[in-house]
């Protein structure tokens, strides 16, 4: 299973999102991609930092070369983890928008084979 991180300018919170990814849950990530949009400020060196600072996460950090827009970041990001082999990939924010510490609940039903896809709803109420 991968993780796809987009980022763009998420210098302030980039760290915080990788460390919101539960300790229990890291084991199961083969790859975290960290896919920095041409950014501004330091969102790439501060990715870059924490993947060589940390063993529990393998870490792809990539810097396109132009902004590519949420959309061309996210299409790069999903290239890599699909010829990576990953069948199972997971999309999170840079800025903590989507929560990490729903990722258990949201790769179960990949585990349990009940689900081709799972969405997940920050705007939603559970039930």
């Amino acid at each position: 299973m991968g993780i796809l991180i987009v980022a763009y300018n998420a210098a302030s919170t980039l760290r915080q999102v990788l460390d919101r990814i539960p300790e229990d849950f890291r084991s199961r990530v083969e790859q975290v991609y960290v896919c920095d949009d041409f950014s501004t400020d330091d969102t790439y060196l501060i990715g870059l930092g924490y993947s060589q600072t940390r063993d529990d996460l393998p870490i792809t950090m990539v810097r396109q070369p132009r902004n590519l827009g949420y959309g061309g970041n996210q299409k790069s990001g999903y290239r890599m983890a699909i010829d990576d082999g990953m069948d199972v990939v997971v999309l999170l924010h840079g800025d903590g928008q989507y929560a990490p510490e729903k990722l258990p609940d949201l790769v179960a039903p990949f585990e349990t084979g009940s689900a081709d896809a799972v969405f997940g709803s920050r705007m939603m109420t559970k039930g």
